[in-house]
């Protein structure tokens, strides 16, 4: 799309800014920006804190002298990000503002007169403060749209002092509306951007992180924590849950699933880590816990939690968890060692009945990659011929006279021999 201005070196037609601002790289500082490479920032998907301060300069050439800035929609709060010049200085004492609550949120693309400071910027008013929109005394703004017709965000300028308002001519305008679809579109990605990167970092039915970002997580965070940190891995499995799946259908058990994430959550500590591990299975990771006794604690708050019944979709449903726990030793074992350990627990809590807790012992039996192959190559020895069968005879003590015979089958393992029966 050509616009109105100074031709490039590569022959096109592309209007140039300077952007002198400090807040802006060092490499851009002082440079020429022109649109081709505005719209390079947004295909290299560079933050919005970059690229609609390039929007604002953009619009900003329109009107020279006024403090221009670009508010993104975020949450129904107004984020600031100001062009190079008097709107730096303005935008912080804006951001942050409701959008409900701001007079230039619903500008009709007409310049206004600026009331008062405590109506246009109420967070900085008062006796004694300085009038933030001293010099100023018009307004003008945009909503931002994206081809869908979202809202999200202004485009807005704040105009010197001046008898009549601001003319907006033809080319003004264009300008301004090319100055805001680029705002749309920096904006649209980054929020597609972020969509995205959420969707794959956590679970759509819970929120908690998934499996494989929870497995990241926690290996940064054993990087990086004090080799002297105490701290614990759960592993909490909700029992019987397959059951209620297959009796009251998919929906009913997500909701379920939703129901029993909340109290979960509820139930652990500021700064603790969860993610859903499975279906109905979830990681838990307690750091810098201070005994013994705590752990049990927040074990004990999530069997509390978890056993009181839910009323989902008009069904009164008990349910109950098992927990494997793991205590973390300073400077420990990696991420599987740790997953293995907490699911031998769990196994063993499993033993004890539904709604019990077990805590790892070196006495537990993992699951290792040598116990799978060691069954792999059992599943295979009938159909190879490894399977023998031996007879043990049995004898009366008092005569030692034979009382009958006992038959065993013993596997012959051609890589490792006579396999014990243990």
């Amino acid at each position: 799309m050509e616009r109105d201005g100074a031709k490039d070196d590569s022959g096109g037609c592309e209007p140039a800014m300077t952007l002198i601002s400090s807040g802006w790289p060092e490499t851009q500082a002082g440079a020429a920006v022109t649109w081709r490479e505005a719209y390079a920032r947004v295909a290299s998907q560079a933050p919005l804190g970059d690229t609609l301060p390039i929007a604002a300069a953009l619009a900003g050439q329109q009107w020279p002298g006024a403090a221009m800035i670009v508010f993104e929609l975020r949450d129904g709060v107004l984020r600031a990000h100001p062009a190079p010049g008097r709107g730096e200085a303005l935008a912080p004492l804006l951001d942050g503002l409701p959008a409900s609550s701001a007079p230039w949120w619903s500008g009709g693309c007409e310049p206004c007169r600026l009331q008062s400071a405590a109506e246009w910027a109420p967070s900085v008013s008062g006796p004694g403060v300085a009038d933030p929109l001293a010099g100023l005394e018009w307004c003008w703004s945009r909503r931002i749209l994206t081809p869908a017709g979202e809202v999200v965000g202004t485009l807005t300028a704040f105009l010197p002092l001046s008898d009549e308002p601001p003319a907006l001519s033809p080319a003004r305008t264009a300008g301004l509306e090319a100055a805001a679809e680029f705002a749309a579109l920096a904006i649209e990605q980054a929020h597609f951007v972020e969509e995205i990167t959420y969707r794959v970092r956590h679970d759509p039915v819970t929120g908690l992180w998934t499996r494989h970002h929870f497995e990241r997580r926690f290996q940064e965070w054993r990087t990086r924590s004090a080799r002297s940190a105490a701290a614990a891995f759960l592993l909490v499995d909700l029992d019987g849950f397959h059951r209620i799946q297959e009796i009251l259908g998919g929906e009913t058990a997500d909701d379920l699933i939703s129901a029993a994430v909340a109290r979960l959550r509820a139930s652990l500590r500021n700064g603790d880590f969860s993610a859903r591990a499975g279906e109905a299975e979830f990681y838990v990771l307690l750091p810098d816990v201070a005994g013994g006794a705590e752990l049990e604690r927040v074990a004990a708050r999530i069997q509390a939690e978890l056993r009181r019944p839910f009323l989902v979709r008009g069904h009164e449903i008990s349910l109950t968890c098992s927990i494997g726990l793991c205590p973390l030793a300073a400077g420990g074992e990696d991420r599987e060692c740790v997953v293995r350990k907490a699911r031998a627990a769990l196994a063993a809590a499993r033993q004890l009945g539904r709604g019990r807790t077990a805590v790892y012992e070196p006495s537990l039996k993992m699951v290792t990659p040598e116990r799978l192959e060691l069954e792999r190559r059992l599943r295979r020895a009938p159909a190879q011929g490894e399977l023998l069968l031996h007879y043990q005879p049995q004898v009366r003590v008092a005569d030692r006279s034979p009382a009958g015979v006992e038959s065993l089958l013993r596997w012959h393992d051609p890589e490792v021999g006579l396999v014990s029966p243990g």
